[in-house]
């Protein structure tokens, strides 16, 4: 077996039983990206040793997003404004990290691990509506197949009987064939 996993790794964040949002009243069901946009910032405060971005919790990035969203005319459910919104906070803190949306591409994704030791925010068809998740690192197994490490705030999927979605390992070949469409990939910010 070989793993090529994030470190370090920010804690399980699960999203049932999360509060209702302060202004657009979104239930936790709908609360995956904050879930995994919050994920992030826990992640560059453990990095970075920035103790408020450690302790965020995803009601309180809600409180500061929502705000931001209405006053910008934004879309709550669409991870490109997130990813901006993310992208401000890191440059208001002269922090040189950014996320960057593009295409799902598992060979891409696979290098991403491989090369390097951020997390990812993988946007999937997991739910009908869809749902995303974050990318802790990619394990391969000695027969070949490859499996995504994932923190999955809504628990174990597709299915999602079991809540308990930390560390959850996903066939990569099956994740795919359910859909992703989208990943967003944590990088240095080029000069």
């Amino acid at each position: 077996m070989i793993s090529h996993l994030s470190h370090p790794i920010a804690p399980w964040n699960p999203q049932r039983g999360d509060q209702i949002t302060p202004r657009l009243k979104l239930r936790d069901y709908q609360q995956c990206m904050g879930n995994v946009f919050q994920d992030f910032i826990v992640y560059v405060g453990m990095l970075k040793n920035i103790p408020g971005f450690i302790r965020l919790t995803t009601f309180n990035y809600y409180v500061l997003l929502e705000d931001w969203v209405i006053q910008h005319g934004k879309n709550i459910y669409d991870s490109e404004h997130h990813a901006e919104y993310f992208n401000l906070l890191m440059q208001n803190n002269q922090i040189p990290l950014q996320i960057v949306k593009k295409q799902g591409n598992k060979e891409e994704l696979c290098k991403y691990f491989e090369t390097g030791f951020y997390p990812c925010g993988l946007g999937t068809r997991l739910t009908r509506k869809g749902h995303i998740i974050r990318g802790i690192g990619i394990i391969e197994m000695s027969d070949g197949t490859k499996y995504l490490r994932a923190s999955d705030p809504y628990g174990r999927g597709p299915a999602y009987l079991d809540p308990n979605g930390h560390e959850v390992d996903y066939e990569l070949n099956l994740l795919f064939d359910f859909g992703v469409p989208t990943i967003l990939y944590l990088e240095d910010v080029k000069e």
